[in-house]
């Protein structure tokens, strides 16, 4: 099957700061992505950054348009992991499964701080298949 893997720029060292940066993974037509994240340690700060993840946040979006993965932030590392705007504390986000055959992760950094940042797994999988 085929699979790849999307870090943060610099993973495992920090990010940079003030970043905006797409990465697109496409696969095979008729084909669907599966996607794990196996890091997710993103600066966060409780007094200027909330839970609507107004600081260095990952989205992840279908390509057909739906978010696949709303504004997500935070660190597993020290319990604030934000996903979609629910405290998920030290554990990764979920497993997200694409619609179509492409998305997009899109990662936009400011200048507070940076951390490793996250990387992902990704595998090109038949629909309704794990």
């Amino acid at each position: 099957s085929v699979t790849g893997f999307v870090a943060s720029p610099g993973y495992p060292n920090n990010y940079p700061d003030w970043l905006e940066k797409t990465e697109l993974i496409q696969v095979e037509q008729g084909m669907v992505i599966y996607l794990e994240f196996t890091a997710f340690d993103l600066d966060f700060d409780p007094v200027l950054c909330d839970l609507n993840c107004n600081c260095d946040h990952l989205t992840i979006t279908d390509g057909d348009g739906t978010t696949l993965m709303g504004k997500s932030c935070g660190s597993t590392s020290n319990s604030t992991a934000i996903f979609e705007g629910r405290l998920i504390g030290s554990s990764l986000p979920p497993a997200i499964v694409s619609r179509s055959n492409s998305i997009s992760i899109v990662f936009k950094t400011g200048s507070l701080g940076s951390k490793s940042g996250w990387k992902v797994n990704w595998k090109a999988v038949t629909p309704g298949i794990k």
